[in-house]
């Protein structure tokens, strides 16, 4: 009987496959590794160690600057920061209600000045009533003529601030003063 051997095409295998020579090799490389491993954990240590050093530096200045503040500003009680801050809050509140009341009156003014920009020759007021809650204007005067009473009104209705309201000529009165004709006149709004 003759033997076939079917695996002799492939290698055999070595008895040991690590010489001695890539034992010192592994070896080597294992010690250079970890060589490289401690030299970076020194290096790391140094580096936090200067932080640390760097950070306790700069804390210390801070609680010298701290202490001195306290030292020139003597620490306040709780009870006396909480009434001073509603003290302030109260005199805030003071202060947006008056800005508030000034601010609700601020159209009273654009509408004196809108008046007083309607100057007509020969014509003049007598009584300007502004009713905030009635939410009116009253207008009595005297002019020498009808026409410039009517020039008067053409003139309110011109102006910005009187844009969006109506003007009602109420009446002309015809009267004399000192033998002069006047004619009297009442001007109503009924929105402001």
């Amino acid at each position: 009987m003759q033997r076939i051997n079917l695996y002799a095409h492939l290698r055999q295998k070595e008895s040991f496959p690590l010489s001695l020579d890539r034992i010192i090799l592994i070896y080597g490389i294992f010690l250079f590794l970890l060589f490289i491993n401690s030299f970076y954990e020194v290096w790391n240590k140094n580096k936090l160690s200067r932080q640390l050093s760097a950070e306790t530096f700069v804390i210390e200045k801070t609680q010298s600057k701290i202490n001195a503040l306290l030292n020139k500003y003597p620490s306040l009680n709780q009870t006396d920061l909480k009434k001073s801050l509603q003290q302030l809050q109260e005199d805030m509140q003071a202060k947006a209600n008056a800005i508030n009341l000034l601010s609700q009156n601020a159209i009273f003014s654009n509408y004196m000045t809108a008046l007083a920009n309607t100057a007509v020759p020969n014509v003049w007021l007598s009584t300007i009533t502004i009713s905030v809650p009635d939410n009116q204007l009253h207008l009595q005067g005297y002019g020498t003529s009808a026409s410039q009473i009517q020039l008067y009104l053409n003139q309110l209705n011109h102006q910005p601030v009187f844009k969006k309201i109506v003007f009602d000529l109420e009446e002309i009165k015809q009267s004399s003063l000192e033998d002069k004709l006047l004619f009297g006149f009442n001007i109503k709004t009924k929105n402001l």
